[in-house]
């Protein structure tokens, strides 16, 4: 049972760790890269499943220990984006990568804008609503989407089934 989740568990923990050791000294101007919110977007989107487990939520929440704004908010944006990335993914796609990825890049900019919110409404933000969005948050989602967007192919190809895992009855 446990191997079923090994790939999801080792992809949160590098991930994780790629936030709190390579994201501070990838700082361009005011824009921080947020690793985890792009991995379980991208994760997301890569494992086209109909159902957002907690892993969505852990990420977010280590990055909110991590980070310095409300704890829960990023954790609550994270699974929400998740969440609707799985939607759209399950409702409108056919197959292709331009559904979930056009989704997740979607939720990145809904999920950055909003945290945006959350942190200048709690204090945690030093600058107004409109500086905050426009000069942390646009920057962030640009710099988030093209993290999610390497993380994409390596999620899909991870998770891809092996030949042992895949139905032979329905072939031919």
């Amino acid at each position: 049972m446990i191997a079923r989740f090994a790939p999801t568990i080792a992809l949160s923990v590098v991930a994780i760790a790629l936030q709190a050791i390579v994201a501070p000294y990838l700082t361009i101007g005011y824009a921080t890269p947020n690793i985890t919110l792009a991995f379980a977007v991208a994760y997301t989107a890569a494992s086209r499943r109909t159902s957002v487990c907690i892993m969505p939520f852990l990420v977010g929440l280590a990055y909110d220990l991590i980070g310095s704004g409300p704890v829960g908010a990023m954790a609550l944006l994270t699974l929400a984006s998740c969440v609707a990335v799985s939607f759209i993914s399950a409702r409108f796609g056919n197959d292709t990568a331009f559904i979930p990825l056009a989704s997740a890049c979607i939720a990145i900019l809904i999920a950055n804008i909003l945290y945006a919110v959350i942190c200048v409404t709690c204090g945690s933000a030093d600058v107004g609503l409109g500086e905050a969005v426009l000069y942390r948050s646009l920057p962030a989602w640009l710099y988030d989407t093209v993290v999610a967007l390497v993380f994409y192919p390596l999620c899909r190809f991870i998770l891809q089934p092996k030949p042992d895992e895949m139905d032979v009855t329905s072939i031919g």
